[in-house]
């Protein structure tokens, strides 16, 4: 099995020679699958994350999130400490400035949510089926998750990110679902949809 440093670098790229026409098509399909996923559409605070670069294009799935009536919850880097913290945004044009590594994160002086998310949608460079999931590297999210338990937790992937297995480490937390344009997927640990 390749290490997570090569699969890394291999899905960064297979995800960067997408199209970007198609990356946004898709992108707005996977928008799609999950607006009209009767879990998702359930729940009430939900934490989604502004995209960057080549990640699946997130904003059709935050504006319809608010417009819908959800809380919707973004994350904020703080570097020093390793942790994400949580911010409930109602616009995003006003409420996100660029953050760490130029993400847009919401602004300093909105206050922390108060609730904590029902379902959060993750970022990765790869996923498997089994749930396992390639970040970054920097083990933001898998710290986040662990505060969570309780939370759903969905990958968002094009088709080109997802894998047989990924090599996993004690501390990698799994995703219950991945959504790409192909549809929503269960994986190994995910309860029923």
């Amino acid at each position: 099995m390749e290490d997570k440093r090569t699969l890394r670098k291999k899905y960064l790229a297979a995800r960067a020679n997408l199209d970007p026409k198609k990356r946004s098509g898709a992108s707005r399909i996977i928008a799609q699958h999950a607006l009209s996923w009767p879990l998702y559409r359930s729940v009430k605070v939900t934490l989604l994350y502004a995209s960057f670069r080549e990640e699946v294009e997130t904003w059709d799935l935050i504006r319809e999130s608010l417009k819908r009536g959800k809380i919707v919850l973004l994350p904020r880097t703080f570097v020093e400490e390793k942790t994400l913290r949580l911010y409930q945004i109602m616009r995003p044009e006003k409420d996100l400035s660029p953050g760490y590594a130029g993400i847009l994160e919401p602004r300093p002086d909105l206050p922390e949510a108060t609730r904590p998310p029902e379902i959060i949608f993750v970022p990765g460079v790869a996923f498997d089926v089994h749930g396992g999931r390639l970040g970054y590297g920097g083990g933001y999210y898998d710290r986040l998750l662990k505060e969570y338990p309780e939370a759903i937790r969905v990958g968002l992937a094009f088709g080109v990110q997802i894998c047989p297995r990924l090599p996993l480490e004690p501390h990698d937390q799994l995703m219950d679902f991945l959504i790409t344009e192909e549809g929503l997927i269960r994986t190994r640990c995910g309860p029923s949809p």
